[in-house]
């Protein structure tokens, strides 16, 4: 839905600087260690996010994570292959 509506979602993506020149909104961003730097509508960024996965039994399930989220794979598959996680918990995707 978000595609539809031009929204373009960037993960593993660091924003180094944020400013305006020419009235035009730009963002300079590094992922894997390549710059570049786009025109922007809006800037919407989430930082400050940290997994919360206490009282999740996680070692009973046979789901590997340490204090940075779960492990999973591309697929968002978990350790346990019958569990899969998303969003903020998720250590390869933050």
């Amino acid at each position: 839905a978000l595609a539809r509506e031009g929204v373009e979602v960037r993960l593993n993506t660091e924003v180094v600087a944020v400013r305006t020149e020419g009235g035009k909104k730009l963002a300079d961003l590094v992922c894997d260690d390549i710059t570049t730097t786009i025109s922007v509508d809006e800037i919407i960024t989430g930082i400050g996010r940290s997994p919360n996965v206490d009282g999740l039994d996680l070692e009973n399930a046979g789901v590997a994570y340490d204090a940075d989220g779960i492990k999973v794979d591309d697929c968002l598959l978990t350790t346990n292959r019958r569990i899969y996680a998303a969003g903020d918990v998720c250590l390869a995707y933050k």
